[in-house]
């Protein structure tokens, strides 16, 4: 009969996984805005991983880039933003 703790110890902390959001102000190339990573994960193992990228020509690219960031985390993706714009007008703090 196996313990609680030992149960614990072969299965590892399976606890719920914590979504991440971070925001890198970096020099961008050409015309590119920003770059989105999304991470997508299954069982809180990662199992997709799509990178999206946000032109400067774009009309309403820090809406869009908002938006973008909005719906990935309300579907349950890690994101990661890379972007020459200051994150406060991305909403970051």
């Amino acid at each position: 009969m196996m313990g609680p703790l030992f149960k614990l110890l072969l299965m590892g902390s399976r606890g719920p996984r914590r979504q991440q959001l971070s925001c890198t102000r970096k020099e961008m190339v050409d015309d590119v805005f920003a770059v989105i990573r999304l991470a997508w994960f299954r069982d809180s193992k990662q199992y997709h991983v799509e990178e999206l990228q946000v032109t400067s020509d774009c009309k309403d690219k820090v809406s869009v880039v908002q938006l973008l960031i909005h719906e990935a985390l309300k579907a349950g993706a890690d994101v990661s933003v890379i972007t020459d714009c200051d994150p406060a007008k991305l909403g970051f703090k």
